[in-house]
């Protein structure tokens, strides 16, 4: 009876040596498999265009370090530019500001802001504010005039969009 039960107990011996290799193996395979998948994205970061992929990044984490600034323009009634002189345009703006301080430099120059929009809004025919995407391009009009009062040369600065909330031609 004692041979009958040795080749039992060899026989569980030997399942818990399959099991325990076939567990590192699968814990092995895995940490091989996470380490290449880490590698291989720090190494597609790591080519020519690293230096603009590293600013954009920090761009996107510049801009996302605060809730989106807001800040609204007085309203503009303007008569466009139009041969009867009749047609109005009257809307509400608020801009997109990059960060505080940009929202400080448009408080303190928002009488030269608002000049400039108005010159601008002004110099527009009714055909123009008819035109498809005519609100599109007037809002970048509008941004690259108010960042032009500001000092602001770089896309990532002072104002970063124009929204009109109200916008009437009549």
């Amino acid at each position: 009876m004692a041979e009958a039960k040795a080749p039992k107990g060899k026989s569980k011996l030997l399942l818990f040596i399959i099991l325990g290799v076939v567990l590192v193996l699968v814990i092995a395979g895995g940490a091989a498999a996470f380490l290449l998948m880490h590698n291989s994205s720090d190494s597609a970061d790591d080519g020519s265009d690293s230096s603009s992929h590293q600013s954009k990044a920090k761009a996107e984490k510049k801009k996302n370090d605060h809730p989106p600034i807001f800040e609204k323009l007085s309203q503009f009634t303007v008569n466009l530019n139009s041969p009867d002189g009749q047609t109005m345009l009257q809307t509400d703006i608020v801009v997109e500001v990059a960060d505080a301080a940009s929202e400080e430099d448009l408080k303190n120059l928002l009488p030269k802001v608002q000049n400039e929009v108005n010159k601008l809004l002004r110099s527009k025919t009714p055909e123009d504010m008819k035109a498809p995407n005519s609100t599109d391009k007037l809002g970048n009009e509008i941004r690259q005039a108010i960042n032009k009062v500001l000092g602001v040369h770089a896309d990532d600065q002072g104002v970063l969009s124009v929204n009109f909330t109200t916008f009437i031609v009549q």
